[in-house]
């Protein structure tokens, strides 16, 4: 918001649509989620970046146009991720998810467990530009990539999976504890959130649920592809 600028205040109705798709009033706080009109604005900050996305609701009768996304990016900003939950402060071991999706990341954002940072990546290609991205941030910690549902039928977004956890091989997350250290994981439709200390799975109130794997943290439940 430019100096001077009335408090931002995200609408009512804004607030309702976000808590139904699990994400808590904590996390809208603390990512400074507002509202401009119609529009919901989720300010991405990371890495020195800030870029203000925004999304309409509810959208029009009939739809938006032809071609129009249902998030758009602000015009000019490379892409890059979220700091929902940054590492700063947490252990220098600490497991890092980044998951795919402003809702998603935004709901594991409100729901994983305090000792894991969240990210969030905008689209499935958000990470490509290595240095708005800044992946040498996770080596040493364990990282799980949460992709969308469709990750196990679109070769575009199970490709970019690979990609990322190439890269942050590279950039040694987790070297030698196991032998693909940056975990992938296809994200189901059909859950409810919960966290279960018994299974240590966690899963949604919409089409995608966290998963984990390996180490010492919660083993995968759901469907983690390796």
């Amino acid at each position: 918001m430019p100096p001077g600028a009335p408090p931002a205040v995200l609408s009512d109705a804004h607030r309702d649509y976000l808590n139904a798709h699990a994400i808590a009033d904590g996390a809208i706080a603390a990512a400074g989620i507002w509202s401009d009109r119609a529009a919901i604005m989720f300010p991405w900050a990371d890495n020195g970046l800030l870029t203000t996305q925004s999304r309409i609701w509810p959208e029009p009768e009939g739809g938006l146009p032809d071609g129009t996304p249902k998030y758009r990016w602000e015009p000019g900003h490379p892409l890059h991720l979220a700091a929902w939950r940054p590492l700063e402060g947490l252990p220098p071991d600490a497991p890092v998810i980044v998951a795919e999706g402003t809702k998603q990341s935004l709901a594991v954002a409100s729901w994983a467990p305090p000792e894991y940072a969240v990210y969030g990546m905008a689209g499935c290609d958000g990470w490509r530009d290595l240095s708005a991205a800044g992946l040498h941030r996770f080596a040493g910690h364990r990282v799980i990539i949460m992709l969308d549902a469709d990750a196990g039928d679109n070769l575009n977004v199970y490709e970019a999976g690979e990609g990322l956890a190439a890269e942050l091989e590279t950039e040694d997350a987790i070297p030698g504890r196991t032998a693909r250290p940056a975990t992938r994981c296809r994200i189901p439709a059909g859950c409810r959130w919960s966290w279960s200390t018994r299974t240590g799975a966690m899963s949604s109130t919409r089409s995608w649920a966290a998963c984990w794997a390996g180490g010492t943290a919660p083993r995968c439940s759901l469907s983690a592809v390796r």
